[in-house]
């Protein structure tokens, strides 16, 4: 058999010029990289989550598995703390972390199994580098869109097997994943330190509710408690401590797993739980007690903070030891709609109620959505003028971190070809009016230089250009993405279209009627071509195609279930959560 690398990621260490090479997939090779090894013998392992079904039943299989991981680990908590704490306790203080990182372990196990067990390759190169735990889930969420890091995991994974060579090398010690200095977290130290009106509020607003701060002060004041501004704690920090480690992969190694991956999974556990979790949970449960904040609050509101802020997950979670409720907002457009969340499943699980932006299931209450409230204006004829076309952009990370029905790793290039396609195919007269807003962050896919080297003399948003603000001057708003931003824009009454890939974005079956009737108005689309010549037809009769009264009547009908947006919204808050009776 002739030798044949296996590469898997993008670091330059472990690349080889070598004409036998395999690629895990399309994040081993940047944008350019790729376009200078198109006339050579490329060969790019096919992603195993461009089978959908595989990824509907693998989704179904990890959350049980995450339920079993729970168990076994509130179990080894409790006893490595010396707490005694139930299995919901642990998944409010890590269960979004460990479903975020079974996901991505998963995703990357999948790929080496499969080309090992079929005997792909036969070599690979890795660093000869160790890393450290993230401190915080933040801290993971960096680690995660990182080559080096995924490298390490993507190595550890290979070790578990017998049929690869694997070649050591020295690691480039100057490409290290930074943990920077905060002036914010030195500027929420200080305000910490002020006076404020919290010890005694029985309703408990996270420092980022989705609630714009005028509406939060009026919430509160209808809630008779006085409003105070929040801002949020640093977890302790503490040192890293092999020795803890190494003694839980002992016991981690004692579960009893299914399958080889859940013996993978266990086996290396240890080495990626944050330190938060580990070493400095006793440190933030003693500052629990030194701080603010109130000590036994009747409910506990939050729309984010219980994902990505670990010492208010900790905070949270003593909290509801002495009955606090947890009230979870929706953060996001995708919620309801999208046929898989991973996310969403997990935050009910932790939830003693989940407040909707307009749909509801069997846990699942429907308010207004906060980052709505107050914004929905009926646009005037005059309104619309001679506006220009605005494209808004996402970008996904090249590597899986989740499972979600969108685009997953390299699945977006195909995203952005298609969306190039159908700026292509736009009349001359719309594309000299057509500004595209590239999301912030480009997890590598080179963006701007795809859309330039395609389209000359495209015109793009500054970095800096608020979507709101776009959302004025536009006649006409384009979304690629099923999120956020076209809710918004539906919400304000904006001419807006949707143009997404239907075999990527699957719809909740309880989403498909209210998104078929869009699709019939014209308003969503799932190909650039009749999109483009749809928009190429209605452009200079945009007014009245808008406004006519049975496409207004279904966007309402739609904003009513996924963008509600009431006048009276702390009227139905109260009520829908039936505050008084707490």
């Amino acid at each position: 058999m002739n030798e044949t690398i296996l590469i898997t990621t993008a670091i330059g260490e472990t690349s080889s010029e070598e004409n036998n090479v395999l690629y895990a997939g399309s994040w081993c090779f940047s944008y350019k990289k790729s376009e200078e090894l198109k006339n050579k013998n490329l060969s790019v392992h096919s992603y195993h989550w461009d089978d959908r079904d595989k990824l509907y039943k693998d989704y179904i299989y990890v959350l049980k598995f995450i339920d079993k991981v729970v168990d076994n680990l509130s179990k080894c908590l409790n006893d490595l703390h010396k707490v005694n704490h139930d299995q919901r306790y642990w998944k409010i203080v890590m269960g979004p972390w460990l479903a975020f990182f079974i996901a991505a372990f998963f995703d990357r196990w999948s790929i080496i199994d499969e080309i090992l067990e079929k005997r792909l390759a036969t070599k690979t190169y890795i660093l000869n580098k160790k890393f450290k735990p993230p401190e915080t889930i933040t801290e993971y969420f960096s680690f995660v869109n990182n080559d080096y890091w995924n490298h390490y995991l993507f190595s550890q994974i290979i070790s578990h097997y017998k049929n690869i060579e694997i070649v050591k090398i020295p690691s480039n010690e100057g490409k290290k994943i930074k943990r920077n200095f905060s002036w914010k977290q030195l500027i929420f130290r200080l305000l910490n330190s002020l006076p404020n009106f919290s010890h005694n509020k029985k309703f408990f607003f996270s420092t980022y509710p989705y609630l714009r701060l005028r509406s939060r002060f009026k919430l509160e004041i209808a809630l008779k408690q006085f409003p105070s501004i929040l801002f949020r704690h640093d977890v302790i920090r503490q040192k890293y401590n092999e020795e803890l480690r190494n003694d839980l992969k002992r016991k981690f190694n004692s579960f009893e797993s299914s399958n080889k991956f859940e013996s993978c999974f266990y086996d290396l556990l240890s080495q990626f739980i944050p330190m938060a979790y580990l070493e400095g949970y006793c440190g933030n449960i003693e500052k629990i007690s030194k701080i603010k904040w109130p000590k036994n609050p009747k409910v506990i509101f939050s729309a984010n903070s219980h994902i990505s802020d670990d010492f208010f997950k900790i905070w949270s979670a003593e909290m509801s030891c002495y009955g606090s409720k947890i009230y979870l907002i929706q953060h996001g457009g995708f919620y309801g709609i999208g046929k898989i969340n991973l996310i969403e499943k997990i935050e009910k699980d932790i939830a003693d109620k989940f407040l909707s932006w307009g749909w509801t299931d069997n846990k699942t209450i429907a308010i207004s959505s906060p980052l709505l409230l107050g914004s929905k204006k009926r646009i005037k004829h005059s309104d619309f003028g001679n506006g220009c076309l605005s494209i808004i952009n996402t970008s996904i990370p090249r590597y899986a971190y989740s499972f979600y029905t969108m685009p997953i790793a390299g699945q977006f290039i195909h995203e952005l070809d298609n969306q190039i396609k159908f700026v292509k195919n736009l009349s001359q007269e719309i594309y000299s009016k057509t500004y595209l807003k590239l999301y912030p962050n480009d997890y590598g896919f080179c963006q701007k230089e795809r859309w330039s080297d395609n389209l000359k003399d495209l015109n793009f948003y500054n970095d800096s250009e608020s979507v709101l603000k776009i959302f004025k001057n536009s006649r006409l708003v384009i979304h690629t993405y099923n999120a956020t931003t076209f809710l918004e824009s539906l919400a304000r009454n904006i001419p807006t279209i949707l143009i997404i890939d239907i075999n990527y974005w699957e719809l909740r079956d309880s989403a498909k009627e209210q998104m078929k009737k869009l699709s019939d108005m014209g308003i969503v689309h799932y190909e650039p071509l009749s999109a483009a010549k749809y928009i190429n037809k209605i452009w200079h009769n945009l007014e009245a195609w808008w406004l006519e009264d049975k496409r207004q009547k279904v966007i309402d009908g739609f904003c009513n279930e996924f963008a509600k947006n009431d006048k009276n919204w702390i009227n139905t808050w109260i009520s829908s959560m039936d505050i008084d009776n707490l």
